[in-house]
């Protein structure tokens, strides 16, 4: 409708027989004809949804068939893979990527599969490690079939969404398309957000009364208007002059207020319950619903203004193998609407206390990955620009997947209300951050491993920071249980050579001696250097099974002879113990 008004009427032209040989030089916009193809083509694409037809893009396939591989490199390979309608028309795929574009973004970032790839320098090599873990859970082990008896004893996977929306208000059956990528895993996806779409009130159907008067038994029409709503009755005066001043009362407040340049999203509208819809208010205390949809997926969509509020209800149980954080263009960059400091200037969202001040350092210190969309090229960009600026953010990171487009955006134009040249495509770009050098040095951060593991462990050193990599698990204190096979004592340590199976390690624990007994007059000392008193004393003697915790230490092995001097000296590792026990464990 827009583009046929500017086509009717163009500006500047005047309408004049005068002088139509001296028309005016107008410097026309040369964007004018990029908006007015963008405006048509979105208006086009809303008279379609609402036009009646048959929507075939949007009749969505069931279970992925066995051993059939999906593609995450775009739209179509994946829809061709996957088993959807063909997409004939470029209007059908702007329908079905709008549609689709916020359970496949989880999916294709998820998936072992996924086109952001250590080739294309999307996922960094700290990505990958990171990832691995989280896809150990969504996945079987190579060569193992994946289907849903292997999600037996499994964790559930649960997606934290943030700031939810319109990714709330989805069908049910659109995020159960999430689960058909993952056959051997199961979800729970929270929508957390002061706009989450909640469910409507059931309402019970109301009976008409029966007339027992009546012998057929209908009622009179008088009982039967009697149910319908009020009409205005032409002859009551009353009427008349109250109903134009109610009318416009209740007009004047469903209008939305209008403020110029600021785009605020609205609610969505209610979702209508399912036959297993439950309330879980009394579970998270604050408005609430739970949907077990099917065998695989549940959703939960809690209303709150801000996540910190609910965050000590998961923080217990936050698991970077099962749980993962997503962001739908969150506006980290935009200034706060509701605060501003001492100065009298608005600050950042992502810095606001009142806003994702406080969730930030939150999420990071859950070492879970955090996903993040952007609607434009300019939104990513201030989004990551405001990460150096937020306390308990700034350099307390590190990058997961690198900024960039996100294959599965939406391919739909969305046109801001308050300005016209204004379009954008949700989940334009996507890039991921995680925090995992506080984990690393806390004192809880202990990993069990076989000898033979500490064995091919490689060295971290970057940032002033050193720790091993565990295959793909970043660690510096480690667990071992194994059988000591050798005990050599000394004045201020003990060496313990300990065999798990897979490899024998060398492992060292300092104690302080006893005092010396005084010895006696003309009594020689004991020879027995095992019960020497001026020893320290094992904890456990050879043969016994034990459980140590301690940190890895590497050294270069001394040569007493000449001769092998010249040579490369051998680099040996051994473990620093910090805790030593007897196990009742058998290896």
């Amino acid at each position: 409708m827009i583009f046929s008004i500017l086509s009717q009427n163009p500006p500047f032209q005047k309408h004049t027989h005068e002088h139509e040989h001296e028309k005016p030089k107008v410097n026309h916009d040369k964007e004018h004809e990029k908006y007015c193809s963008r405006l048509r083509e979105a208006n086009e694409d809303e008279h379609d949804l609402r036009s009646g037809r048959r929507m075939p893009e949007f009749e969505l396939p069931g279970p992925q068939g066995y051993e059939e591989a999906i593609s995450f490199a775009n739209w179509d390979v994946f829809w061709y893979t996957r088993g959807f309608n063909s997409m004939d028309s470029e209007r059908s795929r702007r329908h079905a990527s709008k549609l689709l574009t916020y359970p496949m973004t989880i999916g294709s970032v998820l998936h072992q599969h996924s086109s952001l790839m250590l080739n294309n320098q999307r996922l960094t090599p700290e990505g990958s490690r990171s990832m691995a873990a989280i896809r150990s859970t969504l996945h079987t082990e190579p060569g193992a079939p994946e289907t849903h008896e292997a999600s037996v004893g499994k964790s559930q996977v649960r997606i934290f969404i943030l700031g939810a929306r319109g990714e709330s208000s989805l069908p049910p059956h659109v995020w159960e398309q999430l689960g058909f990528l993952f056959p051997a895993a199961n979800f729970h996806i929270f929508f957390i957000g002061p706009q989450v779409a909640l469910p409507r009130e059931r309402q019970t159907p109301s009976t008409p009364p029966i007339d027992t008067g009546s012998p057929t038994g209908s009622s009179e029409p008088e009982t039967a208007g009697s149910n319908l709503p009020s009409e205005k009755i032409p002859g009551d005066s009353a009427s008349s002059k109250e109903s134009p001043n109610t009318d416009t009362m209740q007009i004047e407040e469903k209008r939305p207020l209008y403020t110029p340049n600021v785009y605020t999203p609205q609610t969505p509208a209610a979702i209508p319950p399912l036959k297993w819809t439950r309330s879980s208010l009394a579970r998270y205390g604050v408005p609430s619903y739970t949907t077990p949809y099917s065998y695989q997926v549940s959703l939960s969509g809690l209303q709150v203004d801000n996540y910190a509020d609910v965050h000590p209800l998961f923080e217990e149980t936050l698991d970077p193998y099962s749980d993962v954080f997503f962001f739908f263009a969150p506006g980290f960059g935009f200034p706060s609407p509701s605060y501003k400091n001492e100065a009298g200037e608005a600050v950042l969202q992502i810095s606001s206390p009142t806003e994702w001040g406080p969730v930030l350092p939150m999420l990071l210190a859950s070492k879970c990955p955090i996903f993040v969309t952007g609607f434009s090229p300019a939104d990513v960009e201030r989004d990551v620009r405001s990460l150096s600026t937020a306390p308990g953010v700034a350099g307390e990171f590190e990058w997961v997947v690198t900024p960039g487009p996100n294959p599965f955006g939406s391919e739909k134009w969305e046109v801001a209300d308050f300005d016209p040249r204004i379009m954008v495509k949700t989940n334009w770009g996507i890039w991921a951050i995680r925090e995992i050098y506080k984990w690393v040095f806390s004192s809880n951060a202990i990993a069990p491993c076989f000898i033979c593991d500490i064995r091919v462990m490689k060295r971290h050193k970057e940032k002033g920071e050193e720790f091993w990599w565990l295959k793909r698990l970043p660690c510096r204190t480690i667990k071992i249980i194994g059988l000591i096979v050798g005990i050599q004592q000394y004045e201020k340590r003990i060496s313990y050579i300990v065999d798990d199976g897979t490899s024998v390690i060398e492992c060292v624990h300092k104690c302080s001696a006893p005092p010396p007994s005084p010895a006696k007059a003309g009594k020689p000392k004991r020879s027995n250097y095992v019960n020497d008193p001026a020893l320290p004393k094992p904890v456990a003697w050879i043969g016994h099974t034990v459980e140590i915790v301690g940190r890895i230490y590497e050294f270069e092995a001394k040569e007493s002879t000449e001769e092998y001097s010249k040579r490369t000296r051998e680099v040996r590792r051994q473990i620093q113990v910090q805790e030593i026990s007897v196990s009742t464990k058998s290896l």
